[in-house]
């Protein structure tokens, strides 16, 4: 099991956080300077960036879908301007994702991955978020590799994922539950998570407007129990 961390924080304390727990576990850290990459280069989030990936872990850029109501082209140029920008990231977080099953919504975002893995190379990784259940098509039809099937502040301890997910081996599914406030109950989530075919794994004791601004209390908890899984 991995860590999937929305980090929509600034390069500081939280990130030397993330690069300090990469040789124990397995991290993408999902950076976001700007609800996008922003206008310009930082040089401390191209450190911040360096430093994780030099550790082993992974870094992914924020964009969003707008649920298919921001344009391919308009989503693409985000994409562009994420490589430019800061050319040695992983891949793209593409957020708001529409789990419509309509044909167009799925050429959407295959078209979104395609592009991204055939226009820059070594950018090879992309998480899709519907944030709840979708149809597998858009697993099949290579919509993304990895996808957020829960985004919530409540619901995880009775939540199930479907059945088609936990047939599918390399368990490219991941979960974020936040305003956890309890290391016992993170524990529970994360031995959930597990149990219900997910690879990838985030809790966080944080809430309100943006529930990523931070890196719980229990982080070095978290690492320890997701190395476990």
């Amino acid at each position: 099991m991995n860590l999937l961390v929305p980090a929509y924080f600034y390069p500081g304390a939280n990130w030397d956080k993330l690069t300090a727990a990469a040789s124990r576990v397995g991290i993408v850290a999902i950076a976001n300077p700007n609800n996008g990459p922003g206008k310009a280069s930082d040089a401390k989030y191209t450190t911040a960036i360096t430093n994780l990936r030099n550790a082993g872990g992974r870094v992914i850029g924020y964009v969003s879908t707008h649920y298919v109501n921001r344009c391919a082209k308009e989503v693409k140029a985000e994409i562009d301007l994420w490589m430019l920008l800061y050319p040695n990231i992983d891949g793209i977080f593409l957020d708001e994702m529409s789990n419509d099953t309509t044909e167009a919504h799925i050429n959407y975002y295959r078209d979104l991955t395609s592009y991204v893995k055939n226009t820059y190379s070594g950018c090879d990784f992309t998480v899709a978020n519907p944030g709840c259940s979708f149809p597998e098509t858009y697993l099949t039809s290579n919509c993304a590799d990895c996808f957020v099937i829960f985004e919530s502040c409540s619901g995880f301890d009775f939540w199930s994922s479907d059945s088609w997910v936990k047939s599918i081996q390399d368990k490219p599914f991941a979960v974020l539950p936040y305003n956890i406030c309890s290391p016992k109950i993170m524990n529970t989530c994360v031995d959930r998570a597990s149990n219900e075919g997910v690879g990838f794994v985030y809790v966080t004791d944080d809430g309100g407007c943006n529930p990523w601004d931070a890196l719980p209390a229990y982080w070095d908890a978290l690492v320890s129990k997701v190395a476990s899984k």
